[in-house]
């Protein structure tokens, strides 16, 4: 629904309203629409309808979920299949940056993405001014010098190639959130209109006079001053849902990161998919550990294993976030909790809201 998006009603930046609808989708490195996007069957139902979008090109290593629907899958490179560079974040002093060597020529029908783009840039006839004569480890090795002008401190190409890996340390020995600003406000004021550590918000107070929000009642609203605001499906909401009684959330699961080796057997077998659930409610239920449970509620509905713990408290069950998306019949058997979460975007970032799910649960 692209030409029904505006700046006002879903946050579009930089025109006030979309001329188009988006007819063409490219997803790399992510399964987004079966797997990392809210409402799985519903955002399935969409991407099928080709008067909406059109093609869909999925750039991937492995054959995710949200490859199988699309139009054309290109076969990405692994990590020791090309030349790169790489960092951790440096919010604490535990940064590293690392040297990534190709171990190995890719292997199959298999390319990295800068090469697909070059092979695109011959076609419409720019190759040189796209590639500017580079090859991926020469744009590899230009990052790497471009770095090192910036932060002298770093190590050139040639000496990080020599040591793989190097661990820089916050030169004030540790971390002080807007160190800079604490010490002169004046001289290195924030990214606020006022520069200032802001309480009320003066960008978010014109928002809410002139953004248009689905349904407030609903928590559909955006506040200047820090508020709890009740939202839909919560935990309120939940003591009188009796068609969907319990509130599902979703956490970080030690057995992958995020979906990725979610498909690795060693993994899987180590770290099952399982719903968590207080004893309290499992035995309302009728349920024991292991026992196969389907959580469900008007938008999907997931069988995977009960893991009753006193580790959840009573009235939620969580689904590990990150499980591949694994139709059966309807029924999602791989675990992913997005096929119960909603397209219902948060007011203020248009964003999926996955922690807000309410569902029932009953032994399989």
């Amino acid at each position: 629904r692209g030409a029904e998006m505006t700046a006002t009603t879903d946050g579009i930046r930089g025109v006030d309203k979309l001329p188009v609808g988006m007819k063409f989708q490219l997803q790399y490195g992510g399964s987004k629409f079966a797997g990392q996007h809210s409402d799985i069957n519903r955002t399935l139902e969409i991407m099928k309808d080709q008067s909406l979008c059109e093609f869909v090109v999925v750039v991937e290593n492995m054959m995710t979920p949200s490859a199988q629907y699309a139009d054309l899958v290109l076969p990405d490179t692994l990590g020791p299949e090309r030349w790169d560079i790489g960092h951790n974040e440096a919010g604490g002093d535990l940064a590293y940056y690392m040297y990534h060597e190709q171990a190995i020529e890719p292997l199959h029908d298999t390319m990295d993405s800068y090469e697909m783009a070059v092979e695109l840039a011959k076609r419409l006839g720019v190759e040189d001014e796209y590639t500017e004569g580079r090859t991926r480890k020469d744009w590899v090795q230009w990052m790497a010098e471009e770095n090192v002008k910036e932060h002298p401190e770093l190590p050139t190409w040639d000496e990080l190639s020599e040591m793989g890996i190097y661990r820089y340390h916050t030169p004030e020995n540790h971390v002080v959130p807007m160190r800079k600003f604490r010490e002169d406000p004046e001289a290195n004021p924030l990214a606020t209109p006022s520069g200032k550590i802001e309480i009320f918000s003066s960008e978010l107070w014109d928002m809410a006079k002139t953004w248009t929000f689905e349904d407030p009642q609903k928590g559909d609203v955006i506040t200047a001053l820090p508020e709890y605001v009740d939202t839909f499906e919560s935990t309120i909401e939940a003591r009188s849902n009796e068609k969907h009684p319990l509130q599902c959330i979703g956490h970080h699961f030690k057995g992958r990161v995020h979906s990725t080796f979610a498909n690795l057997e060693w993994l899987t077998s180590a770290h099952h998919q399982r719903l968590f659930i207080n004893p309290m409610d499992a035995e309302e239920r009728g349920i024991s550990a292991d026992d196969l449970v389907e959580v469900y509620n008007d938008r999907g509905r997931v069988r995977v294993p009960a893991n009753v713990t006193t580790r959840i408290m009573p009235g939620v069950v969580s689904l590990p976030q990150g499980a591949w998306y694994k139709n059966d019949d309807g029924v999602d058997v791989g675990g992913n909790i997005n096929t119960l979460t909603t397209l219902h975007p948060t007011a203020y970032a248009k964003g999926n809201p996955q922690h807000t799910n309410l569902v029932q649960v009953k032994k399989a």
